[in-house]
Formats: C-alpha cells, sequence, structure tokens
C-alpha cells in the first residue's frame, strides 16, 4: 500500500488512517486524484502499476501501468503520474492506494525544498479526496 505520512490539517470530511486508509466521513461521491513521484535509479526502464482498494477489495477497472524512465546523463529517471476516479462511498468505507513495481529501483520519491531556484518540497504522494 502507498504509505500517507500526513494530512492537510484543513481536512474536512475525510481523515487518514493507519497509514494508509482513506476514510470519508459522509456518505456520498467523491472525486479522488493521485498524484505520485517516482524515480527510477536503473539503467534500464521498468514498470510501476497502480490502483485502487475498497474496504480492502480491489476496484475493478482501476489499474494504471506507468513506465519510469532509465537513468540518463548522470540523473535518475523521473516520471509523475497522475490519475483520478469517481466512487461512492458508505459510512465505514475506506480506500487504499496499491502499488506494485517489476524492479525494486523504481520507489516513490520525495524532493526535498529548492535553493536554486527556490521552491517547496514536493512530496511523493499527493491524495485529494472531493465530495461531489
Amino acid at each position: 500500500m502507498v504509505s500517507l505520512n500526513s494530512a492537510d490539517p484543513d481536512n474536512d470530511g475525510v481523515t487518514v488512517t493507519a497509514g494508509n486508509k482513506i476514510v470519508p466521513t459522509t456518505p456520498g461521491n467523491y472525486n479522488v486524484s493521485v498524484s505520485v513521484q517516482l524515480t527510477n535509479t536503473d539503467s534500464q526502464a521498468h514498470d510501476a502499476i497502480f490502483w485502487f482498494r475498497r474496504n480492502g477489495t480491489d476496484v475493478a477497472d482501476s489499474a494504471s501501468v506507468v513506465t519510469v524512465p532509465s537513468t540518463h546523463g548522470g540523473r535518475n529517471g523521473q516520471l509523475i503520474f497522475y490519475v483520478d476516479l469517481a466512487l461512492r462511498f458508505q459510512i465505514g468505507d475506506y480506500l487504499q492506494i496499491a502499488w506494485a513495481v517489476t524492479n525494486t529501483a523504481v520507489k516513490l520519491e520525495t524532493i526535498a525544498a529548492g535553493t536554486t531556484p527556490v521552491y517547496p518540497r514536493s512530496p511523493s504522494v499527493i491524495i485529494t479526496v472531493v465530495q461531489v
């Protein structure tokens, strides 16, 4: 499972529990958007697969496969993957983001804040859950 190490303190109607469960507190329809930053330290391109699980069960037709480029010019291959999905939740439902890779050289990557140029930290995973 994709680990969720922190949550926006201004979240309204959605909580994160057990380090990887997204729990809407109100039943209804939600749009779930996921952005994942990947890095590959190998000289060959490799795949990463992401999918959703609701209440511990894989959500049908929710898998996406992306190929993370190989190292080049002395730098790791990098890729940002984005997907969103509309789901209906009942009280007690939770959502998880599952993932697998074809080679362990592919990892989720958080990029530290920069100084030249100046920019904020870039987390490895950003998830937005909005009731619609």
